[in-house]
């Protein structure tokens, strides 16, 4: 047994049996896996959310604020005054103190129109000082709409006016196929003025659409389309009876 032994070769087989692993074992317990995991837990993605989702909210409330302001006055520029078209409300003085069941007042949806000169010379300026401002009553409405949308040829209505003014101020507005012609003035003796403007068709149908927006309020449970196809029908009644130009009162026969 002595004689099959090898001290050189044990020693070499134990030099083999010696690998590092069990001197590498501790890499198995350096292994950054469960370390990093808090990494992802403090991620502070998750909570800004909720922060950026909110700042657009805001800015888009303002704008809505912005729109509803400025969405229903439309301007109109010529050559000797401008006009200014903008959405209103009108009540009557008999009904100022009356209102319905939900403690609403009975306003009446309407548009003001307002009409101020140039200002002398070649600049491009109106004196808005001298404008001239008025409200069309719930009869003329409807029939402004017809002439900015071709169902009427011609309007005009005087008695405008309040105070030392009563009955002073007046309009026409006149359908001429390819624009309208319209004059607002003042007949009172302190602030007599007469302002003529003509309003091109793109112009015209957009006024008329302001007009029939206020007016369609009016009538909430209608849509918009009945609406419009009741003007229309005012207009058609009217020119099929040869009354294509109203002024001043509304035709009975």
């Amino acid at each position: 047994m002595n004689s099959n032994y090898n001290p050189d070769k044990n020693q070499q087989q134990t030099e083999r049996f010696q690998p590092p692993v069990h001197h590498q074992q501790p890499v198995h317990h350096q292994q950054p896996v469960h370390h990093q995991q808090p990494v992802n837990q403090q991620q502070p993605v998750n909570y800004q959310q909720p922060v950026n989702q909110q700042q657009p909210v805001h800015q888009n409330s303002n704008m809505t604020q912005d729109v509803s302001i400025y969405s229903h006055s439309y301007k109109i520029h010529g050559g000797k005054s401008a006009l200014d078209v903008r959405a209103t409300e009108k009540l009557r003085k008999s009904e100022e103190n009356v209102i319905d069941k939900d403690g609403n007042k009975n306003l009446f949806h309407t548009i003001q129109l307002e009409c101020a000169p140039k200002n002398d010379g070649q600049t491009r300026s109106y004196n808005w000082k001298r404008k001239v401002v008025l409200q069309l009553t719930d009869q003329e409405l409807p029939l402004f709409i017809c002439v900015c949308l071709g169902s009427l040829k011609k309007i005009s209505f005087g008695n405008h006016g309040v105070g030392e003014e009563k009955n002073c101020k007046y309009f026409s507005i006149e359908n001429q196929g390819i624009k309208l012609f319209m004059q607002i003035g003042n007949n009172s003796d302190k602030n007599k003025i007469n302002l003529p403007i003509p309003i091109n068709m793109p112009n015209a149908v957009h006024m008329g659409m302001i007009a029939l927006e206020q007016y369609a309020k009016n009538f909430p449970a209608l849509s918009s389309d009945t609406v419009l196809k009741q003007v229309h029908y005012i207009g058609n009644v009217y020119c099929s009876f040869n009354h294509q130009e109203i002024k001043d009162k509304i035709p009975v026969n």
